[in-house]
């Protein structure tokens, strides 16, 4: 588990933020086109926003509902054998969940993944406290995801 702060999000009209998983250490710029890679992204121009899940890659699903990465979330991240699910304490929900990872049986072989575009946008990758582990497990387990 580990646990992403969105501490400033900057957006000049073009901002981009991609949180996930990869399994490279060394992708390409658009990382996030990388078949090993899974995660979500938001996009924000200056009248409009995209939100999507990507899976392998490829864009799969967009979030019309969803209000994007905000200034002052707190996501906490549970990957375990093919799945990832992500936990926004702001709205105390299960933002995502991925059931299909590839993992060609290695779980190992996956790493914490951010890309962005934008100089401004300040996000802190923390471990978590022992209660924020008791209270993830917690949650996990009640909602029947882990």
């Amino acid at each position: 588990m580990w646990k992403v702060a969105i501490d400033e999000w900057q957006n000049d009209g073009n901002g981009w933020l991609f949180l996930g998983i990869i399994g490279k250490k060394h992708a390409l710029t658009k990382s996030y086109e990388d078949p090993t890679s899974y995660g979500w992204s938001l996009r924000e121009a200056k009248k409009s926003s995209i939100r999507e899940q990507w899976s392998c890659g490829t864009p799969r699903r967009r979030y019309e509902k969803w209000s994007g990465f905000r200034q002052g979330n707190s996501l906490y991240f549970h990957f375990k054998w093919k799945r990832l699910f992500t936990y926004n304490a702001r709205t105390n929900e299960t933002e995502f969940t991925f059931d299909d990872i590839i993992t060609k049986g290695r779980r190992d072989q996956y790493f914490i993944h951010f890309n962005f575009y934008n100089g401004g946008t300040k996000r802190t990758l923390e471990t978590l406290r022992p209660e924020e582990i008791a209270r993830m497990n917690a949650f996990f387990k009640h909602s029947r995801l882990d």
